[in-house]
């Protein structure tokens, strides 16, 4: 780093279920003392199989991180694209993401269920930014529906379980997912979190 706050490292990640595989881009940063002090994973929801890479870093004149790297669909065409992505100085794509320290119940007080659900930007134009943090461990599904209650998309992420952090137990771990919604109509629509069936948590988004 340039500050001589520490080092940054990226590259990507890998966890299986007995149904699927999960490829995710990785981003941490350790202090000058061997410290992780946080540690963020990313992953481009296109396709199906899709693995992530990063390739390359370099720090921004802003503090923040430019990545480089490609994420390659295992099953459709294309068969392989670039990717770019920046971040701050925290790794936050969805800004304040840094401030989610561990995770948060739902609504109901008798749920078991602890969760981050954050979006960005807010209203979208093509690409929406979902921010999750929860349990580690486990498949975590979602979909879109439109105010009329259609459904657009569905897809799951994986989170891998998460080492301690600045003196933080690794309960929980953490997920920028990147969802293209260019081809949904402008319009309002719903980003619902589901377990087992059931919806978690839902939140509203506007679609240009």
């Amino acid at each position: 780093m340039e500050d001589g706050s520490g080092y940054a490292v990226a590259g990507n990640l890998i966890a299986r279920t007995p149904e699927n595989w999960f490829f995710s881009g990785v981003l941490a940063k350790i202090s000058s003392e061997g410290e992780l002090l946080w540690k963020r994973y990313y992953q481009h929801i296109t396709g199906q199989g899709p693995s992530h890479y990063i390739n390359d870093l370099a720090q921004a004149p802003d503090g923040g991180f430019i990545m480089v790297g490609e994420v390659r669909d295992t099953i459709n065409a294309p068969r392989q694209q670039g990717w770019l992505l920046k971040v701050d100085e925290y790794g936050c794509l969805v800004p304040g993401c840094e401030l989610v320290s561990g995770v948060k119940s739902s609504d109901d007080s008798k749920s078991s269920d602890d969760f981050t659900l954050l979006l960005y930007p807010n209203p979208v134009s093509e690409e929406l930014q979902v921010y999750f943090s929860g349990p580690a461990g486990g498949e975590h599904h979602f979909r879109i529906l439109d105010a009329q209650g259609r459904e657009w998309r569905r897809f799951s992420t994986r989170l891998p379980a998460s080492p301690d952090v600045a003196g933080h137990a690794g309960r929980s771990s953490e997920v920028t997912l990147l969802v293209e919604v260019d081809e949904l109509p402008a319009g309002v629509y719903y980003l619902q979190y589901l377990r087992e069936g059931k919806v978690v948590a839902m939140e509203g988004f506007v679609k240009r």
